[in-house]
């Protein structure tokens, strides 16, 4: 394509590059975007900061969403909060071809993803082995001069007395001493990965708390957001109630909507004038018509189901024909000669037929003497 290009003129060649690559009859791989359509603003995203990751989780749980809870990130201090759009960072084991090839020094993977941190950005750092190092006090010192809003990953973190100095929240599987670039080296900067069993495309929202953290996808983040805080406030509600009327919480928790109207639910948010989504008697809307707030597709979507076949037929059986038995083996038997009678004269003796050929038969003589 290059090549191409050198032997155009400068206007033609100009114009050629600035065509889509598909106009231009280059294969391309088929790959997706790796960040969503949509964008988290800036005032969502500081609403997204005030849910626990519990309510988020269970917003998402109401939605039918998959687990977006990242395993093994733990805080690496007290008191630790995070609220910003990932920034991702993939690490692939160590190779040393793929060492020679990548870009180094200041062009490194890791180094620009450093860089798309400021402003609270959040670093999501796919590691390659929940104890293998993804760096310590002087790599993400940099961080802290860009005002960096944390750092999640499923590795280890090391120098943990000056990463605690930093004041950023940083929530990793654990700690450790060894060095990262014996195990494994940076190689893609804002791609989908994942980290903890989870998928994070770059933009998510990344929240964590003293229990974990927690991926927002970009695109649903506004409907996430009113599920997990109109549940949050039921369940305010429902804690005032068992402190004031101390009982078994099984009569109000847990819930998931539709709440029906005359549950102990519906009756104790009514009472205290909380609106919810019900079950009522009105006419209900159909699919795709305002809110939806269940965990499984609607039954307008569901594939129907064919009733069973009281009598069910098997397949018939397939009998193997058995093959007859073949014809035993005759022994055809052939005069042997030279052989001897039983009576001791001369005759014939029969013997196989394997070896053996036919002979000339002799006359006996008898004597006429007395």
């Amino acid at each position: 394509m290059l090549s191409r290009l050198s032997r155009m003129s400068g206007t033609r060649a100009a114009s050629l590059a600035a065509r889509p690559l598909m106009q231009q009859g280059v294969r391309m791989m088929a790959t997706g975007p790796a960040a969503s359509a949509k964008t988290i603003p800036d005032d969502l995203l500081k609403k997204l900061g005030t849910i626990s990751t519990q309510g988020l989780i269970d917003g998402l749980w109401v939605m039918g969403w998959p687990t977006s809870f990242i395993e093994g990130a733990r805080p690496l201090g007290a008191g630790m909060k995070a609220c910003g759009r990932a920034v991702t960072l993939r690490m692939v084991p160590q190779r040393p071809d793929i060492a020679a090839d990548k870009p180094g020094g200041m062009d490194s993977p890791e180094y620009e993803a450093f860089e798309e941190c400021k402003d609270g950005g959040v670093l999501v750092i796919s590691s390659v082995g929940p104890w293998e190092s993804v760096g310590g006090d002087i790599k993400f010192l940099r961080l802290k001069q860009l005002g960096c809003g944390g750092i999640v990953t499923d590795g280890s973190v090391r120098d943990t007395n000056t990463m605690l100095e930093y004041g950023f929240p940083v929530y990793s599987y654990s700690t450790t001493a060894k060095q990262g670039p014996a195990a494994m080296q940076p190689w893609e900067a804002n791609g989908v990965i994942e980290c903890g069993g989870v998928v994070v495309r770059p933009g998510d929202a990344i929240v964590a708390d003293q229990d974990g953290a927690v991926v927002v996808p970009a695109s649903h983040a506004e409907e996430v957001y009113k599920i997990a805080h109109g549940r949050e406030e039921i369940e305010e509600i429902i804690l005032e109630e068992l402190r004031a009327n101390p009982g078994p919480p099984g009569k109000y928790y847990p819930f998931k909507p539709p709440i029906k109207p005359e549950s102990p639910l519906g009756k104790l948010l009514t009472s205290k004038g909380h609106k919810f989504y019900s079950t009522s008697a009105r006419r209900p809307a159909r699919f795709g018509q305002g809110r939806r707030h269940m965990s499984t597709v609607p039954k307008t979507m569901k594939a129907r189901r064919r009733p069973a076949d009281p009598t069910p037929q098997l397949p018939p059986l397939r009998r193997r024909r058995r093959r007859p038995p073949p014809p035993a083996r005759r022994r055809r038997l052939t005069p042997r000669p030279g052989a001897r009678g039983r009576d001791g004269t001369g005759g014939h003796g029969w013997a196989d037929r394997k070896g053996s050929q036919p002979s000339s038969l002799t006359p006996l003589v008898v004597s006429a003497q007395a």
